[in-house]
């Protein structure tokens, strides 16, 4: 049968590659069509965001981010904390996440919160075994998201608790973070910075007060909260008429 067949030329050659190529276009449209309608073909992976994957620093395209701080073992179990308690009170702090291994303390989220959980990671391991903090106070209490309250110093070591744990547990109940200058007393009290939410803060030097009430006799009576930061004859300005 085969030897029957005539021939192929260049006519029967130029046919099949038009109908290869109708073929080909065919197959185009369909393709655009499922496209357009969002089905029935594979679409492109979807960009990881595991912490793994993102890039060192800032992004503009807010993908989060992360840094990574070089740490000591005993640093690392230290902000682990008792059952993991310490860290918990961080993260809920600064709203980053913490990932603590050896030798190294992975912070990620917005710049704001890393900033937040950086900072609060210094001050927690310069404080450990009550130890001395290295920072600027004058730079530390420019910042707008701190309220600062002066306590008695008879009613610090209330405020603090046995091993500092009342005052930790004020940090985990209002999502702050809280701690004393150490190294100075004003007009006889030491002075206890409040870090966070203006409302978190506003609640925690609130109950803060009523902690110093009870201490001194005076119930839990609750007074208005101390004045705004930046006045008061304590920051060299006149004392305030009306605190809020």
């Amino acid at each position: 049968m085969d030897g029957d067949r005539a021939p192929r030329g260049r006519d029967d050659d130029r046919r099949d590659d038009r109908r290869e190529d109708n073929r080909d276009d065919r197959r185009g449209d369909r393709r655009d069509d499922r496209e357009r309608d969002g089905g029935g073909v594979q679409r492109a992976p979807r960009e990881r965001s595991t912490r793994n994957d993102l890039p060192r620093g800032d992004r503009e395209d807010g993908r989060v981010s992360s840094d990574t701080l070089t740490l000591s073992d005993q640093d690392v179990a230290y902000l682990v904390g008792r059952g993991g308690q310490t860290r918990v009170r961080l993260e809920a702090y600064s709203g980053a996440q913490l990932e603590l291994n050896h030798g190294a303390a992975e912070v990620s989220g917005s710049k704001e919160a890393r900033g937040r959980a950086k900072l609060a990671i210094q001050i927690t391991l310069q404080q450990r075994n009550g130890g001395k903090l290295d920072i600027d106070y004058s730079v530390l209490e420019q910042r707008e998201d701190l309220d600062i309250i002066d306590v008695p110093m008879d009613s610090v070591g209330f405020v603090l608790g046995a091993k500092g744990q009342a005052l930790r547990a004020l940090e985990s109940k209002y999502q702050c973070f809280m701690f004393f200058d150490n190294e100075s007393v004003h007009k006889g009290c030491k002075r206890l910075y409040v870090l966070g939410p203006k409302g978190a803060r506003a609640d925690a030097i609130e109950e803060v007060r009523a902690m110093v009430a009870t201490k001194e006799g005076r119930g839990s009576s609750r007074g208005p909260p101390p004045p705004p930061f930046g006045w008061g004859d304590r920051y060299g300005g006149p004392p305030p008429q009306q605190q809020r």
